[in-house]
């Protein structure tokens, strides 16, 4: 299924939440090095010495350390060694989060440019669709009379000019589309992919488009998106000059960039939205 603007923003929004922990966890980090250092500098192991005054009574004998001076020294510079381990690893985990804010934020803001540039594509496209669409009404509002007359003469024209091959070709495509509207993509798979091969055959290129768009719509409804998308791609070489294969062209384009945008590839989603507006 189509991942949705709306999802695509929210994505974005979780990655800038993501470097917000990441800075938050970089500062609470800090300070507790910094509590760290001062309870260092306050321990009794490495506070300066300070010489007092001793007291006592006149004639009092010294009392002897419990430890030897070399037992002190050592003791010491073990306590010092341990304190200044814990800012060391408090650091370390700083950097880290500070390193993965810094990435997460750059992704992040690179995919909400990206949702931006695709979102105002798309309104261009809604925009220039809704002008012809209104042109094509009140066109067909004036020809509407003339068509309905024409509509069953034309039809008898062309059901006579199309030849048995083709026939064939058209009754399979129909019968691939009742099979995928009723969920039988297989089926459906099966007909449209008999469809191509018979089409390409025959070098009838029309039938060859029309037969590999509607094999991608099936597989797109399967969720094999990476297939649908090489053969809409073969579609377009398969297009010749004429008028109407340049239409079904256009009409690729946008088939092609909406599935780009539902693999989540907003770059190549743009580049053939740009090709679609264009060729609008």
């Amino acid at each position: 299924k189509r991942v949705p603007l709306f999802t695509l923003a929210m994505r974005s929004r979780v990655l800038q939440l993501t470097s917000v922990v990441l800075v938050a966890a970089g500062i609470c980090a800090t300070i507790a090095a910094w509590r760290s250092e001062s309870s260092a500098l306050s321990h009794p192991a490495i506070r300066p010495s300070v010489q007092r005054p001793k007291l006592g009574f006149v004639g009092a004998k010294e009392r002897p350390s419990r430890l030897p001076n070399r037992e002190k020294t050592v003791i010491r510079r073990m306590n010092v060694m341990d304190m200044g381990k814990v800012p060391a690893a408090i650091i370390a985990i700083q950097s880290l989060g500070l390193v993965g804010a810094t990435v997460t934020g750059a992704l992040a803001k690179r995919r909400r440019d990206e949702i931006h540039e695709l979102n105002e594509k798309l309104r261009s496209i809604n925009s220039e669709l809704r002008s012809r669409e209104t042109a094509l009404i009140e066109k067909e509002a004036v020809l509407h009379y003339i068509e309905k007359q024409q509509y069953e003469k034309a039809r008898e024209e062309n059901e006579e000019k199309i030849s048995s091959e083709e026939q064939s070709l058209l009754a399979l495509i129909e019968d691939g589309k009742t099979d995928v509207k009723s969920d039988n993509l297989e089926r459906g798979i099966e007909k449209f992919s008999m469809a191509v091969d018979k089409a390409d055959g025959l070098g009838n290129s029309r039938y060859a488009v029309t037969g590999r768009r509607e094999l991608s719509a099936a597989y797109k409804k399967s969720g094999e998106l990476q297939k649908a998308l090489d053969l809409l791609i073969e579609a377009i070489d398969k297009t010749d000059s004429s008028e109407e294969a340049m239409h079904s062209k256009v009409a690729l384009y946008g088939e092609i960039a909406d599935l780009y945008t539902d693999m989540g590839d907003l770059k190549q989603a743009s580049e053939y939205y740009d090709k679609w507006i264009i060729g609008m």
